[in-house]
This record gives C-alpha cells, structure tokens and sequence, in this order.
C-alpha cells in the first residue's frame, strides 16, 4: 500500500476517500483562513501529489477526507495555488495528457487550458488548439473563458507568440476564435496590438478585434504602436456603422491624435458613429463641445499649433549646454495632454542629456503626462548618484504607475518588468 494511502488512513479516512494523495492537502488547506501557499506548492513538486491536484482542479471541488468529511467547493485562492504548483511541475505536460486520456470532458479541457496559460510555450501551441476543440464542435462556457485566460497568459509571458496565437484562428471555431481575441486584448502588450491590428482585415472579425483593441489600449497607458493606431484609424470610414463606432473607441483608446480630425467628420454621420466620435473627442481633448463640429474643428487647430510649437522648441533646445532658461520651454511642453506620450517622448532628451537640476525638473513634467514610455528611464534614474534627481524619478514613477514601492532599483524592475519574457523580447 502507497505511504500516502497508510499516512491518510491513519488520519481516519477511508481508503475510497483516500483515494487522492492531495484531498487532504488541500482539504487542510481550506479550513485555513490564509493557507500556506508555500507548503501547498512544495507538496506539488511530488509528481502523484500533483496529479491529485489536477483531479481536484477538474471537479473544482475538494473531495471528503477525515478533516474534511462533507468535502467542499474549491476556494478560488486555492485553485490559483493549485494551478501555479501544477504549472511548476517539470511533468506537467505529462500529468495533462495523462488526466485527459482518463477525462476529456469539458472540465478538464479547461483546467488543462489553464496550466497551459501559466506554463505553455511555442511548442503548446499545437496542444492549447486542439484542447480548444474542433472548429464546427460546440465550445462550452468554461472552455471559452479558459481559452481566453490561457492565450492572454502566453501571450503576456511570451509576447513574440501573439502573431501566432492570432493566426491560429483559421485552426478554430468562431466562439473559440473570439476567446483567442479577447485573450490577445486582455494580454495588453504591445505584440498584441500589432497581432490583432493584422486581423483587421477580415471584415467578419473587425468588430470584436477593434473591441480588443480598445480593451488593451486602456490597459497599456501607451505609447501605443502606430500600426495599430493606423489600421484602426483607417476603419473611421467603414460603411457599417457599428464598425466605424467600435473604431471610433478603439483611437480613443490609443490616443491617437492623428485620428481627430476623422473623428469630427463623423459627428455629421449621426447614429452609433457619431456618438462613439464625441465619447472619443471628449476622452481626448478633456473639453466637451458636443456635436458641434465647428467648436472642435477650432479646438484642435488650437491644440496642433501649440503642440507643434512645443515640439520645435524641443528639437532645437540644446540640453547639455542649457541650465534654467530651459525650464519655461519644458513647462510648456508638459503644459497639455495632447499626444502626450509624443510629448513624453521628447522630454525624456532632458533626462538623458540634462544636468541632475535640469532633469529632476523634467521628472515632475513627466509626471503631469503620466506617460508609461518614462517609466525605464525614471527606473534607471533611481541609481543617479545626485539624491535631488533619485528622489524626482522616484516621486514620478509613483505618479505614473499609482504604485508605492520604495526608491530601490530591483523592486521597480521586478514589480514593473517581470521575470519573464515580457520585456527582455521587446
């Protein structure tokens, strides 16, 4: 008889409820107001151990063990921890084969789909298609939402596989080639954008994919990729209006500025159009001139000028020469929203080629423009040898990123650029 087997029955359980080596683990765990994750996870480097884990996750319940005699549904805490220790495991390519050969239903896809997400590569690519299920079989709710939750943690960990994931919808059904949309959206990285401004072209998914194009756009807080900003600016002038409103929302979402003047001429459209346009407008411009298309028209030749004066002004200052006579050009610069990360763009010449003094002041300009494009060079600012500057880069990090982490390098760096592939592929 197994040692585990021996060690449960001593506990009380009998051998049918004994029957997996993680029950009372996990059932320990769940009396536990906050488990120990740790101890959970050690558990699961055992491959028998794990695969009772993965029996657990399927039934999303914990079985009756003699801490645990009714048994009880899996808390979500736990299953999060039972996920992470199977995608830990060095067999958990095995243990979901294994599990599926016993149990190819819909609940086991899906756990196997989450695994997937947390510890997948190029080479699961095959193996996520094909627990997605064939294209003309029903997709059932929990493997939808699995699939998207895997594809946006691939994608996430590995960004260069979002061109793959996205054609990889001529592999599946509709409702599983939506879920791969809304994952690449959820994902929120840049690869994502360019990946889903490559379906674009496909007229039957242009709605959904501008829809992930705006979900992810809000969640980067940009720069945002100019292709994608292009291709969904160019669907402004879509015969179906529902495509032009969802296009409308997806430049709000990637600020693109370049997209204005499109966006006025569709307040003349009316219907969803032109609603989608004066949300969008609005979002942009921080004024609210309604439908009024002339009140906008004066408004954004008003927000061209200044912005191309603030630019020049840029491209010509010589910061390494300049000292305070710089600050009302930079002032100026950090003064509007508009293309702000443009803007952020061009004020970070003041961080790298600027005295401490110089470009501790553009830190609190790059605060006012919230620009996430700052964020490596403010990192990098938290060694500056000149305590005024580090504290400046450390004040405009909190501000940009509504974190509080203390002014130390490596936490930054691991809080905001993950051990993973995320940014090293970039």
């Amino acid at each position: 008889m197994k040692a585990w087997l021996l060690a449960l029955g001593a506990l009380g359980a009998t051998p049918q409820e004994a029957s997996n080596p993680a029950a009372e683990l996990v059932a320990v765990a769940s009396l536990e107001r906050e488990p120990d994750a740790e101890r959970l996870l050690r558990a699961l480097r055992d491959r028998t151990v794990a695969a009772g884990a993965l029996e657990i996750l399927v039934v999303d319940r914990v079985p009756r063990t003699a801490s645990l005699p009714a048994g009880r549904p899996l808390r979500p805490d736990l299953r999060a921890v039972l996920l992470e220790g199977l995608a830990q495991s060095s067999s958990w390519r095995v243990l979901l084969r294994e599990a599926l050969e016993a149990n190819s239903g819909a609940a086991a896809r899906a756990a196997a789909l989450e695994v997937v997400g947390l510890a997948g590569d190029r080479s699961d690519l095959a193996f996520l298609i094909e627990l997605a299920g064939p294209p003309e079989a029903p997709v059932s709710r929990p493997v939808e939402a699995a699939l998207r939750k895997a594809v946006a943690g691939l994608a996430r960990r590995r960004p260069s596989l979002a061109r793959d994931l996205a054609r990889s919808l001529d592999r599946l059904g509709p409702v599983a080639g939506m879920a791969v949309v809304d994952g690449l959206g959820d994902a929120a990285r840049p690869e994502s954008l360019t990946a889903l401004a490559g379906l674009l072209p496909f007229e039957d998914l242009r709605a959904p994919v501008l829809a992930a194009l705006a979900h992810a756009g809000r969640q980067l807080n940009g720069p945002h990729d100019e292709g994608a900003r292009a291709a969904a600016r160019q669907l402004l002038d879509d015969r179906d209006p529902f495509v032009a409103a969802q296009a409308a929302r997806a430049v709000e979402a990637l600020e693109d500025y370049d997209a204005v003047s499109q966006l006025i001429d569709l307040l003349e459209e009316g219907g969803p159009a032109a609603t989608s346009a004066v949300q969008a407008l609005r979002s942009l411009s921080g004024v609210d001139f309604r439908r009024d298309a002339v009140a906008w028209s004066l408004w954004h030749g008003h927000a061209e000028r200044r912005w191309e004066e603030s630019r020049a002004w840029a491209e010509r200052a010589s910061y390494r020469e300049g000292g305070p006579d710089l600050r009302p050009g930079l002032r100026l610069l950090a003064s509007s929203r508009y293309k702000r990360h443009e803007r952020a763009e061009l004020m970070l010449r003041a961080l790298r080629e600027g005295s401490p003094e110089l470009a501790a002041y553009a830190c609190r300009g790059l605060a006012l423009l919230a620009s996430h494009g700052a964020v490596e060079d403010l990192i990098d600012l938290l060694d500056a040898r000149d305590d005024a500057l580090r504290a400046a880069s450390h004040e405009a990090l909190r501000s940009i990123t509504e974190s509080d982490l203390p002014p130390e390098r490596g936490e930054w760096l691991e809080y905001l650029l993950p051990d993973n592939d995320s940014w090293s592929e970039q």
